[in-house]
């Protein structure tokens, strides 16, 4: 039987009762995370010679992007853009309120800090979060290096995570995640930002990279649409139950039928986006991720090709 974020259970977790299933699933979502973000951190390494890239959460590591680029990012920079997600964390997680001290039984703001994103990994939201990451990387891989932005690039610009073509080093795009109705209210809400965004030239990645001369060059990324990620709740609940814990081989068939559904919601979007008066340098930049969904069905063709062999 393969092990899926669902019915795999780690021996640490197994006395632990006071956790609510959700929990528990998150936590073994955030292991099989950090499991990508190990291969890629690897990969990077070997291939391009920068050790450290990615956060354990698969996030790019702001600290040691600055310090392979004190011009693009100083100390002061870094305090700076710190500073800027410690007060956001502040108000997201309620550290301003004494009950939540008590709540988590913890006395500091980092206390409260960490338990609140602990917690909050049995939140659908970041489930979804999750559940695109591991997706988009094991669908993608072999032709594209599939990143959570830093923290602040979260935070800050609206922006989960980067496509970067490994042959042409072109940043495909930003990605946002949603779980909700199709067309719902929040879906709608979330897709007028994502067309403000193209009208107004799209989105600046803060810790940007890319590949120049089989290098990675870092530096910030202007002019990238946004786009969204987008599950219902079933598709969601049956995507934390059949994406597998595996980072080998080609993804499983439930893994490609949920990128078919991203790719069948992006072309959507894209077709909104254009409908609008665009600005030159976003209208490029639309281009280049209308081909990338072609060479991403294409990909996925290949996986099931050879997922019928391997099962013949």
């Amino acid at each position: 039987m393969e092990r899926t974020i669902e019915n795999y259970t780690p021996a640490s977790n197994r006395a632990e009762r006071v956790k609510t299933r959700a929990e528990r699933t998150g936590e073994r979502m955030a292991e099989h995370i950090s499991d990508i973000a190990r291969e890629i951190n690897q990969e990077i390494k070997e291939n391009y010679g920068v050790e450290s890239f990615l956060n354990t959460d698969g996030s790019i590591n702001m600290e040691t992007y600055a310090a392979r680029n004190p011009v693009l990012i100083s100390e002061k920079d870094l305090e700076d853009d710190k500073k800027t997600i410690q007060d956001k964390e502040k108000i997201f997680t309620g550290v301003i309120n004494e009950s939540k001290r008590k709540y988590f039984g913890v006395e500091t703001d980092e206390e409260v800090i960490e338990e609140f994103k602990k917690e909050k990994l049995g939140d659908k939201s970041k489930q979804m979060e999750m559940i695109a990451l591991s997706v988009l990387y094991k669908v993608l891989k072999e032709k594209y290096i599939v990143v959570h932005s830093s923290v602040y690039d979260d935070y800050e610009n609206g922006m989960d995570n980067i496509l970067v073509d490994k042959e042409t080093g072109d940043v495909i795009c930003a990605f946002d995640e949603l779980h909700n109705n199709p067309r719902g209210t929040r879906y709608d809400e979330k897709m007028e930002k994502v067309i403000k965004a193209a009208k107004t030239g799209g989105k600046t990645i803060r810790y940007g990279f890319t590949i120049e001369n089989k290098k990675i060059a870092e530096r910030p990324m202007r002019n990238l649409p946004i786009f969204m990620l987008s599950l219902t709740d079933i598709q969601l609940n049956d995507a934390i139950r059949d994406v597998s814990l595996s980072t080998k081989g080609s993804p499983n068939k439930e893994e490609i039928k949920i990128m078919h559904i991203f790719i069948e919601n992006l072309r959507f979007q894209l077709e909104e986006i254009r409908k609008n008066k665009l600005p030159d340098q976003i209208s490029g930049n639309l281009n280049k991720f209308e081909q990338f969904l072609g060479r991403a069905e294409e990909i996925m063709a290949e996986h099931n090709r050879r997922n019928e062999v391997k099962n013949k």
